[in-house]
């Protein structure tokens, strides 16, 4: 790729001005919970920050083949209605066996759900659930963001989208028929992006056309997951911002993940501790942590806002766990 200063995003929204629908599924603006165990809830609280990890460490590293699977079939279906160019590379990410190839770019994704207080999600994911600020946008790389936006008087949202360094949850889509209709309008939007680059600046529109397709595919799961009500928060590699992505272990290796952050809000709401999360202790200690966390609300007189604090509860779930 000749030109590596400009992300995907950026090709897609500068290059291509008119594509004014969005391809993937629309923002989504409802409450985020979170579900995860007391050490990370700990962290996350402490932090201030999310860790969107690498795709490839997800609980189910297989499920982004769902989406790519589907990709490939509507890409197949569809290409009769690109130029020449964009079938050509189109048609060569239709590989049966992308992975071994190693041809899926990197992508860092948090997930979270529409449901509260979930057993299921107790169950499966930590017994802590935190809410998450939400609607707004996020930013890749949280503390390199944090301080390119002070370094630089002029910028707006936009500015920072265009750049790649801001985010937004979205739905994830179920079931072969929505997944096909949301792959199709990626699909033709990759196209025609293809279409409108100048290929003397970018020598490589395949890596753009999996980084976009890739962000597809990780809204897209099988219908048996549909009960979770999955919203995701997904970026792109990353390879356009101010810093390279971090490394931290997990389980008994090494991952890569960035630091993700709301752009304009403390990033938890509250706190809700599932059946077996220890009771009045950890709820004293959860509320210390995200109280010292979140900067204290106020109203414009200064007045600290009680009624809209952090808060922690106990979860209402009636199950108690007599093994």
């Amino acid at each position: 790729m000749t030109n590596p200063g400009k992300s995907p995003d950026f090709v897609y929204r500068n290059l291509a001005p008119n594509f004014d629908l969005d391809p993937l599924p629309p923002v989504y603006d409802g409450p985020v919970y979170h579900y995860t165990h007391a050490a990370s809830a700990a962290l996350i609280a402490e932090s201030g920050v999310m860790h969107a990890l690498d795709v490839s460490v997800m609980n189910d590293p297989s499920e982004r083949l769902f989406g790519w699977e589907i990709i490939r079939q509507s890409i197949l279906d569809l290409r009769s209605e690109f130029s020449p160019r964009a079938e050509r590379e189109l048609t060569s990410l239709t590989s049966s066996d992308l992975e071994s190839l190693n041809v899926l770019p990197i992508a860092y994704v948090v997930c979270g759900s529409e449901l509260p207080d979930s057993l299921n999600q107790y169950r499966l994911y930590g017994d802590i659930q935190l809410e998450l600020a939400n609607p707004g946008a996020w930013l890749q790389q949280a503390r390199e963001g944090w301080q390119w936006i002070a370094d630089h008087a002029s910028w707006d949202n936009d500015y920072l989208q265009r750049f790649g360094f801001v985010g937004a949850w979205r739905r994830v889509q179920y079931g072969i028929e929505d997944c096909r209709r949301a792959a199709e309008s990626m699909v033709r939007a990759t196209a025609r992006m293809i279409e409108a680059i100048d290929p003397s600046e970018y020598a490589d529109e395949t890596l753009i056309a999996a980084h976009m397709l890739e962000v597809a595919s990780l809204y897209m799961k099988h219908q048996a997951y549909a009960e979770e009500k999955e919203v995701r928060l997904v970026f792109q590699d990353g390879f356009t911002t101010q810093a390279s992505p971090k490394i931290r272990s997990r389980g008994r290796g090494l991952t890569t993940y960035v630091e993700t952050a709301p752009l304009f809000s403390p990033l938890v709401k509250a706190a809700c501790l599932g059946p077996l999360a220890g009771g009045e202790a950890s709820a004293r200690a959860m509320q210390k942590l995200i109280s010292e966390q979140m900067p204290m609300l106020a109203d414009p007189s200064g007045v600290p806002d009680w009624q809209n604090q952090p808060t922690v509860t106990a979860s209402t779930v009636p199950y108690r766990d007599f093994s």
